[in-house]
């Protein structure tokens, strides 16, 4: 063997663990992605879970507001203005018509309670009430804690809910045949 052939031979020989290296760094890598994915993920989902259990909460505690002076001589309607909106962000005081003559609103007793139940200071929350129906839409933006694709995402939920007493309607179930 020459000695250009004993060099060539040489230089293979050590290059023979090289892709094992490479491999194993990416996938490393392709497995920190992964696994950041799937956190970041479970913490949005979470973030949702939270923000729609807090509009459907708001919008419950709105509805429940029903005017004991109309109703008890007759006629059904929330306390407050209808076509009034309450704003409140995160842990800063509500804005709009939160309250009517000393007293919260429908409105504002959403907001209160919504906001109360997803205490984070990025919520907005944001509740209207029409008549009879009290809508609650909290939104929030989340910041990843392995920030893999983006810095974050939003999250978005609307829940409306009827006054408590009055606004059942019926359901006609045929009979079995």
């Amino acid at each position: 063997m020459s000695r250009a052939e004993r060099m060539t031979a040489g230089a293979v020989g050590d290059e023979d663990g090289q892709v094992i290296v490479l491999m194993a760094l990416f996938l490393a890598l392709v497995g920190l992605a992964i696994v950041g994915t799937v956190l970041d993920s479970g913490l949005l989902g979470a973030r949702n879970s939270a923000a729609d259990a807090a509009a459907f909460l708001g919008a419950q505690a709105g509805a429940g507001t029903v005017n004991d002076a109309t109703f008890y001589s007759g006629t059904l309607a929330l306390v407050g203005t209808s076509g009034g909106s309450c704003t409140e962000m995160g842990t800063g005081s509500p804005l709009g018509s939160c309250e009517q003559a000393g007293a919260p609103t429908a409105a504002g007793v959403c907001a209160a309670v919504a906001a109360q139940n997803d205490a984070l200071a990025s919520v907005h929350v944001t509740c209207l009430q029409s008549g009879l129906t009290v809508t609650a839409t909290v939104q929030q933006t989340v910041t990843f804690p392995v920030s893999v694709f983006g810095v974050g995402g939003n999250v978005k939920s609307t829940r409306t809910a009827g006054a408590t007493f009055g606004t059942n309607h019926s359901v006609q179930i045929p009979p079995p045949s």
